[in-house]
């Protein structure tokens, strides 16, 4: 495995990942590899492909499919994240983790053949309502500048609706939702930024019957643990009152 630092002035993360990051596997499954999967092999065999995991985080993604391309690259904000990933890969000569920002990706023009992006783009969202997805829409040109001429790119990401009604725990924390959704640009406005960018639109679809938390999710009694809560971008927004009333009712 080779590991390059390629610290960026661009600071997106807004998470203590390097505190949660230890616990972050037990908190966090990866949905979505059967449709990434289909994907890949639509642009040639799969063990032909450099794969980019924009974002990877611990590595979950890279873990499903180091043993089926030719080669990953993984590029996250968070050191803490690629310590963990480190430990996990560090045997693996297949595998390249570099830190940087997905807005200024260490890579090079045409690098990759397929790149994946999942449930992270919204720590590339400002607070700012005139300029709120700009750090998506430069994301989104990186993205196609790494990938050659016939390669493909899978973004997984949530809609603002899924925010709000896409999680039992949801009426909980209104407040800490509320604000995040505000970082989830609408299907439609996500298509145009890619298609800005240059990607044409394959197709979109909804992830039944998968669920980030695993079999953890339906268990009421998790958002009662703050290891859990760490690992769940809504919750580690939650402040110290609204936290107090969920876990009220939680109990």
């Amino acid at each position: 495995m080779t590991i390059i630092a390629a610290q960026s002035e661009h600071a997106t993360e807004y998470e203590d990942y390097k505190a949660t990051s230890g616990q972050y596997d037990e908190t966090r499954k990866r949905v979505g590899v059967a449709f990434i999967t289909e994907a890949l092999k639509s642009v040639g065999p799969m063990d032909e492909h450099a794969l980019l995991d924009a974002g990877c985080g611990t590595g979950t993604y890279i873990d499903a499919f180091k043993d089926r391309v030719r080669s990953v690259g993984g590029v996250d904000l968070s050191q803490g994240m690629l310590d963990q990933a480190e430990l996990k890969f560090r045997d693996d000569t297949t595998i390249t983790l570099k830190q940087g920002s997905l807005v200024e990706l260490p890579c090079e023009n045409g690098e990759f053949d397929a790149a994946t992006c999942n449930e992270v783009v919204y720590h590339l969202a400002s607070d700012e309502k005139l300029n709120r997805f700009d750090g998506i829409q430069e994301f989104a040109h990186e993205a196609f500048r790494v990938l050659r001429p016939v390669g493909v790119f899978v973004l997984n990401t949530s809609s603002p609706e899924q925010q709000q009604d896409g999680f039992w725990w949801a009426s909980l924390i209104p407040e800490a939702i509320s604000n995040l959704e505000k970082r989830f640009p609408e299907i439609e406005t996500r298509s145009e930024m890619l298609v800005k960018a240059g990607f044409e639109i394959g197709r979109t679809e909804v992830m039944k019957g998968e669920a980030l938390q695993g079999d953890d999710y339906l268990d009421p009694k998790d958002p009662l643990s703050s290891n859990w809560r760490n690992g769940d971008s809504a919750w580690s927004q939650v402040e110290a009152e609204e936290l107090s009333s969920a876990m009220e009712h939680g109990h």
